[in-house]
């Protein structure tokens, strides 16, 4: 079982998989994050029980489990949709891939990382 303080830090693992840092990997490893590592973990790390868990212990504030909430469902919305895009340029342009990155950006600067 995970302590609170390792769920912190795979939740702030996940947001930094998916932030603008993202687009500066090379297609190969872009895909494997964006299609292999981030379902898990947005899946298991951005769960509302775990966003509750960091709530409730003072890591993360209100805001912060709202848009983390909703970057969870943004992502799980927008992941096939993503897949169906074979060219990486067009998932890096795509309006749905730049407002995971934006809203992952934003809750990064919020955290206290």
């Amino acid at each position: 079982m995970l302590t609170v303080e390792e769920r912190y830090e795979l939740f702030k693992s996940t947001l930094l998989k998916c932030c603008s840092d993202i687009l500066s990997k090379n297609d190969d490893d872009f895909r494997y994050t964006l299609f292999e590592e981030l379902p898990i973990d947005i899946i298991s790390f951005l769960h509302n029980k775990t966003l509750d868990l960091l709530f409730d212990e003072g890591y993360i504030d209100e805001t912060i489990h709202n848009k983390c909430s909703d970057l969870r469902e943004i992502y799980i919305g927008a992941e096939r949709k993503m897949f169906e895009l074979s060219d990486v340029n067009k998932i890096k342009s795509s309006t749905m891939f730049c407002s995971i990155i934006y809203l992952a950006d934003e809750i990064i600067n919020l955290l206290y990382i």
